[in-house]
């Protein structure tokens, strides 16, 4: 999903226990996102920001379930 307002918005994700964090990505990455919002994703990851007030992971993989 985007979250915030144009031109400050940016990407983020929902786990399927309600919680939000924002993504950090390489434009790669950003670009296969934002072309399949709303879909049911498997990111990887390797690592997780919580210095900030939300947290914010760093995505470095995406896959899309065919179902």
């Amino acid at each position: 999903m985007v979250v915030g307002n144009e031109p400050f918005t940016k990407l983020a994700v929902r786990t399927d226990s309600g919680e939000i964090y924002l993504i950090s990505c390489n434009q790669e990455v950003r670009q296969t996102l934002l072309s399949h919002q709303g879909k049911i994703a498997e990111l990887s990851y390797d690592e997780i920001d919580k210095e900030n007030s939300s947290e914010q992971i760093r995505v470095v993989k995406v896959n899309f379930n065919s179902k």
